[in-house]
């Protein structure tokens, strides 16, 4: 086991993959802890527009939280210094992954390496959790895709 630190490029990929994907989307109406991020947030979006922005604003939180438990991982496990503050995230130019399934595999990768080997993560479970969801959410539609065309 080892843990790679994901390059700033990735991230901004990831970013913009779970931005535009509705099955992402579609994940984060069944968190829980989505739902409370948007009490806390104290608004709740009165349209589908309104809602997507809260969503993107929201996915691009959660891959920041996601990029700075990696670095933290990769720092502690090789005992280097992380040195991600002087770096912005701008996922805006991104090319976004369109395939599922091929999103499916870079957010593994991701989950895999957030954590140290003796198995500690560094990310709160409010955020984490939602990710989970997302996976979970892409795996069933990747598996109901393949289903669909094995027929």
């Amino acid at each position: 086991m080892s843990v790679i630190a994901k390059e700033k490029k990735e991230i901004e990929v990831i970013i913009k993959s779970m931005q535009e994907s509705p099955v992402v989307h579609r994940a984060l109406d069944y968190s829980k802890d989505f739902s409370h991020y948007q009490l806390r947030a104290f608004r709740k979006p009165t349209n589908t527009e309104e809602l997507d922005n809260f969503k993107r604003d929201y996915l691009g939180r959660l891959a920041w939280y996601l990029w700075v438990a990696n670095k933290t991982a990769y720092a502690l496990q090789y005992r280097e210094e992380p040195g991600f503050f002087d770096e912005s995230l701008d996922s805006e130019k991104a090319k976004p992954i369109h395939k599922e399934k091929d999103l499916l595999i870079e957010l593994e990768s991701l989950d895999y390496n957030i954590f140290t080997n003796d198995g500690n993560k560094f990310i709160a479970d409010e955020w984490y959790k939602p990710f989970q969801k997302i996976i979970e959410t892409l795996k069933h539609e990747v598996k109901r895709n393949q289903n669909i065309y094995e027929i």
